[in-house]
Parts: C-alpha cells; structure tokens; sequence
C-alpha cells in the first residue's frame, strides 16, 4: 500500500499521493482568496493562544483564535475567551472587567489554604472581583467585594455608609463609647435643644 515513505507521510497528514490539490491560476503578485487556498475540509489553518496574566497573580485569561476549512471550502473562525470565576461569583473575561483584588476575600482564602481546603492559585483567583461589585469603603478608600462592603449608620440623622470589615469594627467601638460617655455626661450636660428654650 505504501510504496515509499513519502506516500506513507502523505497518507498521515492527508494527502494524496498524487499530490496536493493546485489553485486555479491568478494573476502574478496578487493574494489567493479564500476559494483558491487548497485546504482539506474540516483541517485546522491557524490557531493562536494569547494569555494575559494577572500582575501580581498566577491567574491569567486565555483567547484562543483559530481558524479552519469549513466543509464547503469557507473558512470558520473561532474565537473562545477562557475566564475566571473570581470570588464574588461573576465570570471576569479581561482586564475591563477586573476590579481588583480584595485584601479580606484573600485573607479568607489563605486559611483555606492553610487547612489544605484549597491550592494557592484559586486563592489568588478567589481575592479577584468584577467592577460591578467593587465597593470603595467609604473610610479607608480601600476597594473591596460587595460581601466585604458592609453598611454602617454612624447615628440616627446621617445615612448609612459602607465600611470594611476593619474600619466598621474601629467605628462601632467608637459609637459604642461614645454612646457611654453620653449616657454618663447626659446629667450634666444640657441637650442642644434645651439649651435654645
């Protein structure tokens, strides 16, 4: 069946042995268009793998790009973007969604890591948040995910505002010893209101 090497080789990669099929005649210096380039049906042409690592992470998106023969000679173009699912659930595709990193997620994540629960690249990818849930706490200016974002009232007048984990713990020790030195002070000192009668 296989006289020689060549024709065995061309057996493998799919060709004939009489050799491969030639484009019609163009005019000389001019590209071939897609109806005169001799691709087999279904054979991948070009394919290409463009990762984008996370600085500061081990966690990198991937855009593979290929390009094959479709059964009717056309050429098909894929284009398949590969994600990571960060720790607030949402799918993260490129660095425009990216909204950062959240110090308390990763936190969370280490002594996951400690415990052998999980490996240290989904830690990383565990820290990651889209820019829909980036929340800016409103006393450190430290952005973090919608779950470490937690809404605090400093008092019965003002709105509430979103803290960290950190500063809402110093805030409410504040509010709960200002409330102490009030309760205490509250005989001697006269409210405001009383004070205008």
């Amino acid at each position: 069946m296989f006289e020689t090497p060549r024709t065995w080789l061309r057996y493998l990669f799919g060709r004939s042995s009489q050799g491969a099929a030639r484009p019609p005649a163009s005019a000389p210096n001019q590209p071939l268009t897609s109806d005169e380039l001799p691709i087999p049906p279904g054979r991948p042409i070009e394919r290409t793998v463009e990762r984008q690592t996370i600085p500061g992470t081990r966690v990198s998106f991937s855009v593979i790009q290929a390009v094959s023969a479709g059964p009717d000679g056309s050429l098909d173009r894929v284009r398949d973007v590969r994600g990571v699912v960060g720790g607030d659930g949402h799918l993260i595709e490129s660095y425009e969604q990216l909204g950062g990193r959240c110090a308390f997620c990763m936190l969370e994540a280490q002594e996951m890591v400690v415990a052998g629960v999980m490996d240290p690249v989904a830690a990383e990818q565990h820290s990651l948040f889209c820019t829909a849930c980036r929340t800016e706490c409103a006393a450190c200016r430290r952005a973090t995910c919608h779950r470490h974002a937690l809404a605090f009232q400093p008092d019965d007048t003002s709105p509430a505002v979103y803290l960290c984990p950190a500063c809402l713990e110093e805030s409410k020790r504040a509010q709960f010893f200002g409330k102490i030195v009030r309760a205490l002070t509250f005989p001697f000192v006269k409210p405001p209101e009383d004070r205008l009668q």
